[in-house]
């Protein structure tokens, strides 16, 4: 992964995820890891995680070409740390 180029995952949650936000998920332990499929063709890797609440979500690799991606969607870097946002997300925190 590059900071020019992150491997991004759509959530079953309607939410995108960077290949940062995910493993800082994993490490602080907000999300859990419950089966991780590595695919042996060019398919895109799927992985279940459990959220702090117990909710499941599964998380779909996208690749890295980040005009694929939608338009809300923007993809912010500090020089550490790579992070997807959701444009569409209001300031109350709910999606319009």
């Amino acid at each position: 992964m590059t900071l020019s180029e992150p491997e991004m995952y759509a959530g079953s949650d309607g939410w995108y995820y960077t290949e940062w936000q995910r493993r800082q998920a994993l490490a602080s332990g907000r999300w859990t890891r419950c089966l991780r499929l590595e695919p042996e063709s060019s398919t895109a890797t799927r992985e279940i995680v459990a959220t702090e609440t117990g909710a499941l979500l599964m998380l779909i690799s996208v690749g890295t070409d980040l005009q694929l991606l939608p338009h809300w969607v923007r993809v912010e870097s500090d020089g550490r740390r790579v992070t997807a946002l959701d444009t569409r997300q209001a300031r109350d925190g709910t999606i319009p």
